[in-house]
């Protein structure tokens, strides 16, 4: 029994370790490949039970990104839950975290002006980053 428990450990910080790789967003067939090329042989539904409670920890968060079926997942750094929010390039699809008293301010705004309750755990803001907006400035411009 203790060997198990150090293997599912050991698994654990494999699949995580290897999550943290990613910046962008990713799938687990994604999450698999990388593995794999790794050298690691891990089985489907073991990754997908260690995608669920890494998610469930709020450590992963997952989404179906522009219309697609397949879900998307990206590593989700802890800090404040109010006023964290991940931004997502929509070029590049990098993912990046913010984490400042302006989103604890519109949170707080819109709860108390609008009566809404913002899930920042579950916010996502799409756009696009400082290095796509100059790539694609760069082309307008030939």
């Amino acid at each position: 029994m203790e060997s198990r428990k150090k293997y599912n450990t050991t698994s654990s910080s494999i699949i995580f370790d290897a999550i943290k790789q990613f910046d962008k967003n990713f799938t687990a067939k994604d999450l698999i490949q990388a593995l794999n090329d790794a050298g690691h042989d891990f089985g489907v539904a073991t990754v997908y039970r260690h995608l669920d409670e890494l998610e469930s920890a709020g450590l992963l968060r997952r989404a179906y990104l522009d219309g697609r079926n397949v879900a998307n997942y990206w590593y989700s750094k802890p800090c404040d839950g109010e006023s964290h929010f991940d931004l997502r390039c929509v070029k590049c699809e990098r993912i990046f975290h913010i984490d400042c008293d302006y989103i604890r301010k519109f949170v707080n705004h819109a709860r108390e002006e609008h009566d809404f309750v913002v899930l920042a755990n579950h916010a996502l803001i799409n756009g696009l980053c400082a290095d796509c907006r100059k790539r694609i400035s760069n082309e307008e411009n030939r």
